[in-house]
């Protein structure tokens, strides 16, 4: 929902991610931005129930919104946000229909106005750069890492799966995937790990990983994910 350069470069990265994917973009654009035969373009309001409709968003896997680039205050760029993600979650919650929503917020002090609204990821519009600029200063060399995570047309891809039934802690599910040439890099929210490496782990717990393509195939071939 929301285009803007930034819409483009996430929707290339996706399609490079799942060529097959079926992308739906909602803005209020007269002509169609985006020429994708894999891209469906909705022209209307994205804080519209029946253009949510339209857009088939019941079946979404994920429903991604992004800051209007054509608003230069941040708090109302985060305000009409807020708008389209009540109204995502006022229709999910009428039709029963769990979605997982992200959502580009301009302000870190407005996070907290969205969570009443449930909404399940932040990426902040601002910070990213400053903090990729801070990092390169201290530590040279780090963004070619972070470029790496961030896209699949730099390196191995961030994936995330079940712990296996044998795992039964992070100690042994991080020795187990690095003996297949696949590096356990989060457990859940925590880049720490390597401190509780003795915690059982739980079915709902989720393992973040990176490795390449032909990796993650072997392991969902070997029914490890």
């Amino acid at each position: 929902m929301g285009w803007s350069p930034k819409t483009k470069k996430a929707i290339d990265e996706v399609l490079g991610y799942e060529p097959n994917a079926d992308i739906v973009l909602i803005d209020q654009l007269k002509e169609e931005p985006y020429d994708h035969d894999r891209v469906h373009y909705v022209h209307g309001d994205a804080s519209d129930e029946t253009v949510l409709l339209q857009a088939n968003i019941l079946r979404a896997r994920r429903v991604a919104i992004f800051a209007d680039a054509r608003i230069a205050e941040s708090l109302l760029a985060d305000g009409k946000s807020l708008l389209i993600a009540s109204a995502v979650e006022a229709l999910s919650q009428a039709q029963g229909v769990d979605l997982h929503t992200v959502v580009e917020v301009c302000e870190e002090r407005n996070i907290s106005k969205f969570k009443h609204v449930r909404i399940d990821d932040f990426i902040l519009a601002n910070d990213s750069v400053s903090l990729l600029m801070a990092k390169a200063t201290l530590q040279p060399g780090t963004t070619s890492i972070f470029r790496q995570l961030l896209s699949k047309q730099s390196g191995g891809n961030i994936q995330a799966l079940a712990p296996r039934p044998e795992w039964t802690t992070i100690r042994a599910a991080a020795e187990a995937l690095l003996g297949q040439g696949v590096t356990l890099m989060a457990v859940n929210d925590r880049l720490d790990y390597a401190t509780v490496l003795d915690t059982k782990l739980e079915a709902s717990d989720t393992l973040y990983v990176v490795c390449h393509d032909d990796t993650w195939e072997r392991l969902n071939k070997q029914g490890g994910v």
